[in-house]
């Protein structure tokens, strides 16, 4: 079998890209930051997974090997074996994780090719880990990221989870998973020969796919949790089946397929096909997703290229004002349900600065944009709020 090193632990790293690789016929090496982790996946040597409403569907999946990630002797005699390694450390983590990367890729033989598989929910990851990698870089190190490899972004649509705490307690490794076992990527950014197992899908123009991904998925995600937590929902299935909502999400949905097919040119029914499977994701209660999971980090979701701001403003260049949208930067703004860093960091400026300096700080947007208006006459009229 071949093998294959993910960096990244966690619970895309083993319960979607691990289970989706094993049954392509890898064998399975994981780098963490995490020591426990790190020791329980060498003890056990295997995960429990779980499918979602699915119990007959639950195995083990076998693991070969794990390190830490200051275990740099251990990681490199795997990592120079491996035509092929991937990332899913989670976007804040990603370019310190590409300095350890750096560090190994340095050592590689330079002569031949290596893909690396960005699976990370960011904008454009490749060109920040492309010119992380390239600070300071040597000619030959720098021909060798030019031309030898492969920075292949992807598309993550499977959803993760923990399962029930009594599995836990007894099983600490153990993750739940969405059915789905689909991973989209960049055919165009690929050197080499491209692996051939299901569920590994190659796609041109992928740069086009990322942002419908984004703006579908992740912007039906937002709306939905940020209102749904105004309206008090706890889980996003709960939110997402609301009787109440169902207007505004279908309005949500609207405006971001008015806006891509605006910008892209995707056919009608083809994006109605993909805001159907995002919103059947969503609405899946056994999936038990919290809110607050998704709605957390709100300093990085409230930016231009966001999963909010990005689709309104795409709706609105191509001549249809995103209410919608701007209902549900409303209630991002006012969003109270985590504490994270960049969450409580956007209170403090709510509550220090006010409304428009906050929109403006976070969003990127001047105070004239037309955008910042609409979300302005939102919250003052207090659009988020719905009757249940």
């Amino acid at each position: 079998m071949k093998s294959i090193l993910i960096f990244g632990a966690g619970k895309i790293g083993r319960g979607f890209i691990g289970r989706l690789f094993y049954d392509g016929g890898y064998d399975l090496y994981f780098v963490d930051n995490n020591r426990d982790t790190v020791e329980l996946l060498n003890t056990e040597k295997q995960f429990r997974v779980q499918v979602a409403g699915k119990p007959e569907m639950t195995r083990y999946i076998p693991v070969s090997g794990s390190f830490h990630i200051s275990d740099h002797q251990g990681m490199r005699k795997v990592f120079e074996k491996v035509d092929l390694f991937i990332t899913a450390v989670g976007a804040p983590n990603m370019l310190g994780m590409t300095d350890v990367i750096k560090e190994l890729l340095m050592k590689r033989d330079h002569s031949l090719p290596v893909n690396w598989l960005i699976c990370e929910n960011a904008y454009r990851p490749s060109v920040l880990i492309k010119e992380r990698l390239l600070e300071n870089a040597g000619n030959d190190f720098r021909d060798f990221v030019t031309n030898k490899l492969g920075l292949v972004e992807t598309q993550i649509l499977c959803s993760v989870m923990l399962p029930d705490d009594l599995i836990l307690q007894q099983e600490p490794l153990a993750l739940k998973t969405q059915d789905w076992s689909v991973l989209p990527f960049d055919k165009d950014a690929y050197k080499g020969a491209i692996p051939v197992f299901p569920g590994l899908m190659p796609k041109k123009h992928f740069e086009n796919e990322l942002v419908r991904k984004l703006f579908t998925f992740n912007g039906t995600n937002g709306p939905i949790s940020y209102v749904g937590w105004l309206n008090g929902y706890q889980f996003l299935h709960e939110a997402a089946n609301a009787p109440e909502l169902n207007g505004f999400i279908e309005e949500i949905q609207s405006e971001s397929k008015f806006g891509l097919i605006g910008e892209y040119g995707f056919d009608p029914e083809e994006q109605d096909r993909f805001h159907l499977l995002a919103l059947t994701k969503y609405k899946d209660e056994t999936l038990e997703d919290l809110i607050e999971r998704n709605a957390r980090d709100l300093r990085k979701k409230l930016g231009i290229n966001e999963r909010l701001v990005g689709p309104a403003l795409l709706c609105l260049k191509h001549g249809r004002k995103p209410y919608a949208y701007a209902t549900a930067t409303a209630a991002a703004i006012r969003y109270e349900g985590s504490t994270d860093e960049g969450s409580l960091e956007v209170r403090t400026s709510l509550a220090q600065n006010g409304l428009l300096t906050t929109l403006c700080r976070y969003t990127g947007l001047p105070e004239d944009h037309p955008f910042i208006d609409m979300v302005i006459q939102a919250d003052q009229n207090e659009l988020f709020a719905f009757s249940k």
